[in-house]
């Protein structure tokens, strides 16, 4: 990486929160990680929406098996 900072799109935020995501969360988890430590990363306004949206649906996810009642 150069001097500039780094866009982080929110699917990057979103897979290294989610430990279920597989690879996907090991390769979000180092690249926010290097960001972190560099002090270069940025995203925008639009992740605090998906972050609730996010969270929102995990509280209300269905465990599997289980049917609305």
């Amino acid at each position: 990486m150069n001097g500039d900072k780094a866009f982080v799109d929110a699917n990057v935020l979103v897979y290294g929160h989610d430990v279920d995501s597989g690879p996907e969360h090991q390769i979000a988890r180092r690249i926010l990680l290097d960001l972190w430590q560099q002090k270069k990363g940025v995203r925008s306004g639009q992740f605090e929406g998906v972050k609730a949206a996010a969270y929102l649906r995990s509280c209300w996810e269905l465990k599997k098996g289980e049917a609305w009642g």
